[in-house]
This record gives C-alpha cells, sequence and structure tokens, in this order.
C-alpha cells in the first residue's frame, strides 16, 4: 500500500477498536467479523478451493502481501501443499502483537510462517514464490497493473496471483465510467482504498501479462454495506 497511508496502518491508540485487536486466543471478536458479519473467511476458503481444484495449483511458497494480523497466512499454512507463508506488512504492532495470537487462533502453522514488517515494493527481486496473495490490499495500492507487473516477475513459471475478498464495490454506471477511470479519483476512504470493480482487475492482470480468472460467488461480502456479490480474481504466469 502507498507510503503515504503507513501512520494509518500503525495507528496503535485507533486499532485496539477494531476487531482483529485480539487479546487472546480465547477473544472471539476476530472470528465473529469474519464469519458473520462480513463472510471474509468464507471467500477466502472458497478462493484456496478455486486454487487448487480449478486452477489445478499444485503448492509451494507463499508470499502474503498485506497479511495484517495474518488470519490468512494462518488459513494458508493449514494446507499440506504449502510448505511456507511470508506474512508481509507496513503495521508493525499487527505483525508482531497480534499476528503471533491470531497464528494459534486459527490453527495454524507457526513454523511455515515467516512474519515481515516492511515495503512491499522492497522485496528483494531474486526471491520467488509459486503464489502470491492480495486480501483486501490489492486496491491499497494506487497502479494495480504496477503491482501485478512486479508479481509476475517474482513468481516462478506457472505461479499465480489471488486476490480474496476485494470485490464489495458495485459495477460503474455509464455515467461514473469517465469520472472514475482515473485512479486519482478514486480513493473510497482515508484507509487508501481505491475503488476497483471486475473489469479493473481483468485491465490491470491481462496488461501484467497474466492470464486472468475470476470467481463469483453466490454470496454478499459486507452484507450490512449493501455491497454486490462477492469474487475472487487470479492471475496465472504462463
Amino acid at each position: 500500500m502507498p507510503s503515504a497511508y503507513e501512520d494509518y496502518w500503525n495507528d496503535v491508540v485507533a486499532e485496539k477498536a477494531k476487531p482483529y485487536a485480539v487479546q487472546s486466543v480465547d477473544d472471539p471478536r476476530l472470528r465473529n467479523w469474519l464469519r458473520e458479519d462480513t463472510k471474509l473467511e468464507q471467500s477466502f476458503l472458497d478462493g484456496i478451493g478455486f486454487l487448487f481444484a480449478e486452477l489445478k495449483w499444485k503448492g509451494g511458497r507463499v508470499l502474503d502481501v498485506g497479511a495484517g494480523v495474518c488470519w490468512t497466512s494462518a488459513t494458508l499454512s493449514r494446507h499440506s501443499q504449502i510448505t511456507s507463508v511470508r506474512a508481509f506488512d507496513y503495521s508493525r504492532h499487527r505483525i508482531e502483537k497480534y499476528a503471533p495470537v491470531v497464528i494459534q487462533q486459527f490453527g495454524g502453522v507457526r513454523s511455515k510462517i515467516e512474519l515481515v514488517v516492511g515495503d512491499f515494493w522492497k522485496i528483494p527481486d531474486h526471491d520467488r514464490f509459486d503464489l502470491i496473495v492480495f486480501c483486501q490490499a490489492l486496491y491499497m495500492f494506487p497502479n494495480a497493473q504496477e503491482v501485478l507487473a512486479r508479481c509476475r516477475r517474482q513468481l516462478q513459471k506457472g505461479g499465480l496471483v489471488m486476490v480474496a475478498c476485494e470485490q464489495i464495490e458495485p459495477e460503474f454506471s455509464k455515467l461514473e465510467v469517465g469520472y472514475w477511470r482515473n485512479a486519482f479519483k478514486r480513493k473510497v476512504d482515508n484507509s487508501g482504498r481505491y475503488r476497483m470493480v471486475q473489469a479493473d482487475y481483468r485491465r490491470a492482470f491481462e496488461k501484467a501479462g497474466l492470464q486472468y480468472h475470476f470467481q463469483r460467488l453466490d454470496y454478499p461480502l459486507m452484507p450490512n454495506l449493501k455491497r454486490c456479490l462477492a469474487g475472487n480474481h487470479f492471475g496465472i504466469k504462463s
């Protein structure tokens, strides 16, 4: 995500009120938020299922970008086909304080997970991964195509990018198209998130040289916000 928002994601006081500020493995707030309030966990699990069943991914090394408190990394690590997960995030307190508790709470295999506080753009070019994951993270970057092109360079041949849990915006109306196509006018909130719809994802993946696939799901993310149906996005380096 853009460095201009680093302070937002490192505001320890503000974060204490959020559901992922887990205090112990018995703290139910994150689980309730992911499973009942938002359907984010279901969408992520469905995305992993699509990887293995539909895209025939064989497993390997994973980079989890914008991993936050690492419930996604924990979920990935439970799969025997996944050998390691590098969890990357700007937020020091999420990675160092909350993530160890969340990993335990979600049954993650701690020995597979490397926790890293840092900037996606500073990941060494020689690092290679079999899967790069963005869960509610790609739409934090102003230029998704540039990010995905970087991912393509860091993927092994046949490797994939999975963008999960982001299909929460309605499609653009005809009147909106011209205005919203300017990336600098598409910010949605003060977290740094940009508004993207399926056409934007497809365009970004294809221009980055990745074969695009979309998994449409039959339930809404963030149902209390009355958003559109959930969906996950995938790109294959052929």
